[in-house]
């Protein structure tokens, strides 16, 4: 999931910065090594104005032109505080991805069992309590 910072108007494409980019899905920025770019689908699970799609850009806050999700992708009218979530990640969303690129904080992992029960597994969860099955056998019993 990524939340909408600001959305501006760049020769004539409605961009929308997001809080995650190539540092948190590398794969949805292209650069898993995919000879043509093709968009991952978006949901929008928050939107505060709603309204008839337009085009929009999705782009990461990172300071390069490269860190963009998704081009011409329909969706309402999106503002700052909206909510997106990127679809079909697959397995190396993130963890092909160059995390803590230029100091921005890792985003979350979390683990939804079948029962519904939501655990924490990030990466800087796992590195300071040790063992995730650990965890989460402790979690359990």
């Amino acid at each position: 999931m990524t939340e909408v910072l600001s959305v501006k108007e760049s020769r004539g494409t409605r961009i929308a910065v997001c809080d995650a980019g190539f540092n948190n899905h590398l794969a949805a920025a292209g650069m898993m090594g995919a000879v043509f770019r093709k968009n991952y689908p978006f949901a929008v699970l928050r939107c505060a104005r709603g309204g008839d799609e337009v085009e929009h850009q999705i782009a990461g806050p990172l300071c390069t032109s490269i860190d963009t999700m998704a081009r011409k992708l329909m969706l309402p009218p999106l503002s700052r505080g909206d909510v997106l979530a990127v679809l079909l990640s697959g397995a190396y969303g993130l963890t092909a991805s160059p995390t803590r690129f230029i100091s921005h904080p890792e985003p979350g992992e979390y683990l939804i069992d079948a029962g519904g029960g939501l655990t924490d597994i990030s990466e800087s969860r796992l590195n300071a309590s040790g063992s995730l099955m650990a965890d989460l056998t402790e979690a359990r019993a």
